[in-house]
């Protein structure tokens, strides 16, 4: 199985076409309304890791807008034959297309459906409006346009949110879009009248409001952008239509909306533009020695996380992280906001990682689920990883002071089937840092048994990191070395801390998938709220869908003033 790379995407519309200005006498005043949007890994999740037999995409689609008011092409005159250039302030955008990324009990099921890979494409696209200028002030213009965006991104949101495997191989149909274009079409009809006083109701009645000389929309999706690279697009429009009403209006709403509408002809016009995208790899620059050593988001924040570590225990504390908000002095020196544990809120302990459902331990996500999952199923309110992993000696010597080392492997052959032997017991180190190990306190993070048994396991929903197998198969496939490995973890004790899915858009609607927005945003939400702060669980839901679009909250661990204290720590020191 395999997953996509991420692209650097830019969709740039060039220039406008005019064969037919098409206004009667004297030339045209055209304008353009552009709407950029994206739906991917940024914003978007396919599964639930809460629900394992939830299958259906969710997320909030992308929107990024642009200056619509008259004027924005540059030219207040355009008559037949004139090529009107684009200004890359309307008609360019540049953004990362993500893969949109897949629960982990989904993965295979995705892969078979979708040529192997273990992820969906992202798609991203612009819709655009072409305006001709005639009697709408720039208030109902930009009236107008705001109802367009928002009712484009609710009605995108509640038609691609909920939707299944077998949905989402059909692609945004052509059924989709209308959906779309009659809604756009209503909110603005009901938005510009609504920006109006009295006397510009009445001229707009009489000589018609601006007329909509062309409208597309172009979309495109991350398979395609990969295996083409540059995608030319096109689109020419003749006999334009009002914002509102087509051409072929009726007497009634001629008599309603007034003898404008239909007196001049929208004339013949064509917008050319096109997409490119090249893969993301980190390595692009080259220094004076080559390609630079780099290293992934994840890792950089394991890094970060260890330092804090580190820098908690030299200070006495039992466990810090990072904010990842950072602040320079006048010397150039940059500090990093730090959160510091109080031994009174929390503690620190050595937990074999097998105990922990071995999450990938270069995957700062999954860490971070893990710790998560693992606290509360032994009553404490959250975790942390500390990210500092060690062998435990005591586990070594007891995985190897058994002969029959061929019980734990299962490899050798010719031997009878192993007779069920007891788990070796989750232990907290002498080794661990600064905290106490509450003895037989806790539980592995999937709620195993002390004995073999042979009857199938489900992990706790939410986990996601042990699949559906028996128990004897489970350490049958285990090497005893992996129940040595023991993971330093922050335990945030009862009271010290709740616990809360805060909606997105409470939290400033950060990237799901950014590890520094996260925090970021959950530390500046928990001190609004009168917390000293407060970090992702990384487990999200989306609560309900609703005709305004979702309804997407985020695990959030709010701490309450006696967990910890908030301190700068210096992470770069300038030369003076």
């Amino acid at each position: 199985m395999k997953s996509r790379t991420s692209l650097q995407l830019n969709i740039q519309l060039n220039h406008i076409h005019c064969f037919d200005e098409g206004d009667g006498p004297g030339n045209a005043e055209p304008y353009l309304w552009t709407l950029f949007y994206k739906i991917d890994g940024d914003t978007f999740r396919f599964g639930n890791d809460n629900d394992p037999d939830e299958q259906l995409l969710w997320g909030a689609v992308t929107i990024e807008k642009r200056n619509p008011l008259h004027g924005n092409l540059n030219r207040n005159s355009v008559d037949e034959g004139d090529i009107v250039a684009i200004p890359p302030a309307v008609g360019k955008w540049e953004t990362v297309l993500r893969p949109i990324p897949v629960t982990d009990n989904n993965k295979s099921m995705v892969a078979a459906l979708s040529h192997d890979f273990t992820d969906l494409p992202g798609i991203a696209g612009v819709v655009v409006i072409l305006m001709e200028e005639d009697n709408l002030s720039n208030d109902a213009v930009q009236a107008g346009y705001d109802a367009f965006c928002a009712t484009f991104q609710a009605k995108m949101n509640q038609l691609i949110n909920g939707r299944d495997l077998v949905r989402l191989a059909a692609g945004i149909t052509d059924e989709m879009e209308n959906d779309v274009e009659a809604a756009v079409r209503e909110a603005v009809e009901s938005a510009i009248p609504d920006s109006m006083n009295f006397f510009e109701k009445v001229w707009n009645w009489l000589a018609g409001p601006d007329q909509t000389l062309g409208s597309a929309s172009f979309r495109f999706g991350h398979d395609d952008l990969v295996r083409h690279g540059q995608i030319l697009f096109r689109e020419r429009w003749k006999e334009g239509v009002s914002v509102t009403t087509p051409l072929d209006v009726n007497v009634k709403e001629f008599i309603i909306r007034g003898p404008g509408r239909v007196i001049e002809s929208g004339g013949e016009w064509e917008i050319f533009g096109q997409a490119s995208a090249t893969l993301l790899p980190v390595e692009q620059f080259i220094g004076e020695f080559g390609p630079p050593v780099t290293f992934t988001q994840s890792e950089l924040a394991i890094q970060s996380f260890r330092h804090r570590s580190e820098t908690a225990r030299r200070e006495g504390y039992p466990g810090a992280y990072p904010t990842f908000k950072t602040v320079r002095d006048k010397y150039g020196n940059e500090f990093g906001t730090t959160v510091f544990f109080t031994h009174e809120g929390a503690e620190r302990s050595n937990i074999s990682w097998y105990a922990l459902g071995m999450p990938d331990l270069e995957d700062f996500i999954a860490r971070m689920k893990s710790a998560h999952t693992y606290a509360v199923q032994n009553g404490y309110v959250s975790g942390l990883p500390a990210f500092y992993e060690a062998p435990s000696i005591l586990g070594i010597l007891k995985a190897f002071e058994n002969t029959s080392l061929q019980r734990w492997t299962g490899n050798t052959v010719g031997q009878s089937k192993p007779k069920p032997v007891q788990q070796p017991p989750v232990r907290h180190s002498s080794l661990a840092l600064a905290g106490s190990a509450n003895g037989g306190r806790h539980q592995t993070a999937a709620h195993l048994s002390d004995e073999l048994v042979v009857s199938p396991v489900k992990p706790q929903q939410g986990n996601g990191l042990l699949k559906h197998q028996t128990l004897t198969e489970e350490i049958g496939k285990i090497n005893p070395v992996l129940n040595s490995i023991e993971c330093s973890t922050v335990f945030i004790k009862p009271d010290f801390a709740d616990v809360e899915y805060v909606k997105l858009a409470d939290l400033g609607n950060p990237k799901l998938g950014d590890i520094p927005s996260r925090f970021i945003a959950a530390h500046d939400y928990a001190v609004r709220r009168g917390y000293v702060s407060g970090f992702p669980t990384f487990f999200d839901r989306n609560m309900s869908f609703e005709m305004s679009g979702f309804d997407l909250r985020c695990g959030t661990v709010l701490l309450k003033q006696q967990a910890a204290v908030v301190k700068d720590v210096l992470t770069f020191k300038a030369l003076t």
